[in-house]
């Protein structure tokens, strides 16, 4: 039974990684548009991240956010790339730190605001008008929740109807979720609530600290992000690093080994488009498809197939490429 739970707690954790990289690139998504409409593309660009449907946000959640207000989309960009770093080579989050906390929240208000934004005929991708709702829809899917605690019976079942109420409850419980799950701040434990305070009575001082940080019981400045994402300056190698990072991810789920990353971003490609997101995306795509074919790694085809079919059809032949490449070494 034991064997059992530490299956589904593996395979869970693999899942929520999944929807955390979806989060990722969306959230980049909405950083690149937001720029182009401002005209503005230098490496401390930084606009407001205002969140509509957040009455609930704004009163539970609100600090996270606000940090994350306060610094440029370079800084941002850095944040998620060391918090992706850590989810991603560890099955178990270390310690969380108010990086992990801002970041995740962050990311669903950005959902919130695309989501808003779509259902007012506004479209971060003119060629799907349902991109972000489907982030959510799928992400809400993939974590194996039909009905969710707080209602009666909240469910998925006609949510593309354009409901900004529902949409507003599934944007709150997938904020819940993605941190109940990514294994920080929220940690569940086995003890009866009503015996914490006897057991921690028999801990010393190193053990105790432990537990409290384990259980969520953080200090008063586990909020203050500030300092952790000051020091990113070059916003060209971060977006780079952060793109072939969750796409490589995205293509080899368990065979991911962070080893191998800069030898993937060493693969040479040719492209005469400027640095831009999309560019990015596009070498990544080329360098992964080349790197597991010459290297024979399995890929995730669940999310492989979702990449490729489902949100960015237009990269496939990039894939092929750098398959195709490889081959003919």
């Amino acid at each position: 039974m034991e064997t059992f739970k530490l299956e589904v707690d593996i395979a869970r954790s693999f899942k929520s990684r999944f929807i955390k990289c979806k989060l990722v690139l969306l959230a980049l998504m909405w950083m690149q548009y937001d720029e182009d409409q401002h005209g503005d593309g230098s490496a401390n660009y930084s606009s407001p991240l205002f969140v509509d449907n957040s009455e609930w946000w704004d009163r539970n959640g609100g600090s996270d956010v606000e940090h994350f207000r306060k610094v440029s989309n370079t800084a941002r960009i850095g944040a998620w790339d060391e918090v992706m770093s850590l989810c991603l080579v560890d099955l178990l989050s270390p310690n969380p730190t108010c990086l992990h906390d801002a970041s995740y929240s962050a990311l669903v208000a950005i959902l919130m605001h695309l989501v808003d934004n779509e259902l007012e005929g506004r479209f971060i991708n003119s060629t799907d008008q349902y991109f972000a709702r489907k982030i959510a829809y799928q992400s809400l899917k993939t974590l194996g929740e039909k009905y969710f605690i707080g209602t009666d019976s909240f469910s998925l079942t006609g949510i593309e109807d354009g409901d900004p109420l529902m949409w507003g409850l599934a944007l709150h419980y997938l904020a819940l979720e993605v941190v109940a799950i990514g294994d920080f701040g929220m940690a569940n434990s086995d003890i009866d609530e009503e015996g914490i305070e006897d057991f921690l009575d028999n801990m010393d001082d190193v053990e105790r600290a432990e537990f409290n940080i384990e259980l969520g019981f953080l200090p008063d400045g586990y909020f203050q992000v500030l300092p952790y994402v000051e020091k990113w300056t070059d916003r060209t190698a971060v977006l780079s690093r952060l793109i072939h990072r969750i796409v490589y991810y995205i293509f080899v789920g368990h065979g991911y080994d962070a080893n191998c990353l800069n030898e993937i971003m060493l693969i040479p490609f040719n492209s005469r488009v400027p640095t831009t997101f999309q560019s990015l995306l596009v070498a990544a795509v080329y360098r992964v498809g080349y790197f597991i074919t010459n290297r024979g790694v399995e890929e995730w085809q669940e999310s492989r197939n979702w990449f490729l079919w489902e949100a960015f059809s237009n990269l496939l032949p990039f894939y092929n490429r750098g398959r195709k490449d490889a081959a003919e070494l």
